[in-house]
């Protein structure tokens, strides 16, 4: 999906070379505009986190408290507004985004996971629940409950597809026309953060898993995950409208005056169109599509996983430079 980096530490300084044509035009379409390359992309993405962030007003959760999936935002500031060139209207998700894939360093027990807790808590009480905060959301892999928890616990609890039986989760597979240098990952858990301010992306990365003991210019140890953590990638992705067009003009892109001002990804549309995708509740594991139809999955309110859904990442290295027109290089996957 985007920008990788092995080491968090390095995925936070600032770079000194200026990010290559070829380097900024390995970008995948879809939900998120993704720019790739390593410390130069990284000092570009500084220089661009200093732009205004889209005007927001902060919103508090409501009495209820959280959600009870981490993804399900869209009541939390995430607005809606009218695309003059599409004349629909569109969700205006959190611009940046931070993918993070790590492996655990031991078998986890209850101290392990009180200081998980611990450490998301940190970070909701340093940055609001909202789009000018930090939304975070923590994914789990296959690896993680086939090393780490028992198989009959997995059988009972893991919901499968009312339609065929299949588990929700499946191993990601090579199909014939994937490149030879195709790689699977096995990582045991993603960390997803969010927000319109990178800045705050990054503290967090470096509070969990770089031993800065910061968070929002406090001192908060409790966020600290270094060791319970190995960080296998991180993966810097962005929408926001005009946004491509200025990185690509940063870069020095010849084909930068060809992105229309105003669009969100490099391909020059919107890809968030509010009618164009389901509701957060209706792709939970327990969630109902329509009223008039059955769940998509044997999981029921109060289950192990109800709230819960899943989570598709991927990387996207394949230089794009075919004989497909410029304006749609920076967009091809």
């Amino acid at each position: 999906m985007a920008k990788q980096e092995s080491d968090p530490q390095i995925a936070c300084r600032r770079g000194a070379r200026r990010v290559s044509r070829r380097r900024l035009l390995r970008a995948t379409g879809g939900a998120l505009a993704v720019a790739t390359g390593a410390a130069g992309a990284t000092a570009l993405y500084h220089q661009l986190a200093l732009m205004g962030a889209p005007t927001r007003h902060t919103v508090a959760p409501p009495p209820g408290g959280y959600p009870i999936g981490q993804y399900q935002i869209a009541d939390y500031g995430v607005h809606v507004r009218s695309d003059p060139e599409s004349a629909v209207d569109v969700l205006i998700p959190p611009v940046w985004s931070l993918v993070i894939t790590a492996k655990l360093t031991r078998a986890p027990g209850p101290h392990e996971q009180q200081r998980l807790e611990a450490a998301l808590r940190a970070v909701e009480a340093a940055y609001p629940y909202a789009p000018a905060g930090v939304f975070a959301l923590v994914a789990y892999g296959l690896p993680y409950f086939r090393s780490y928890v028992k198989p009959a616990l997995v059988s009972a609890h893991l919901p499968r597809m009312a339609s065929d039986g299949a588990p929700v989760l499946l191993d990601a597979v090579r199909f014939h026309s994937d490149p030879a240098d195709l790689r699977l990952e096995a990582n045991d858990v993603v960390f997803h953060l969010r927000s319109d301010a990178l800045a705050h992306l990054h503290e967090v990365l470096r509070a969990l898993f770089a031993h800065s003991g910061s968070l929002a210019g406090q001192h908060t140890p409790a966020a600290d995950l270094a060791d319970l953590f190995q960080v296998t990638s991180v993966r810097t992705g962005f929408v926001d409208a005009g946004l491509p067009r200025r990185i690509a003009q940063e870069a020095g892109i010849t084909v930068a005056s060809q992105i229309p001002e105003t669009a969100p990804l490099f391909m020059g549309f919107t890809s968030t169109q509010q009618r164009g995708q389901a509701k957060e509740e209706a792709v939970s594991f327990d969630g109902r599509r329509d009223l008039l139809r059955n769940p998509l999955t044997t999981a029921r309110p109060g289950d192990y996983f109800a709230g819960g859904t899943a989570l598709h990442a991927k990387s996207a290295w394949r230089a794009c430079f075919t004989s497909t027109p410029p304006l749609y290089r920076a967009g091809c996957r």
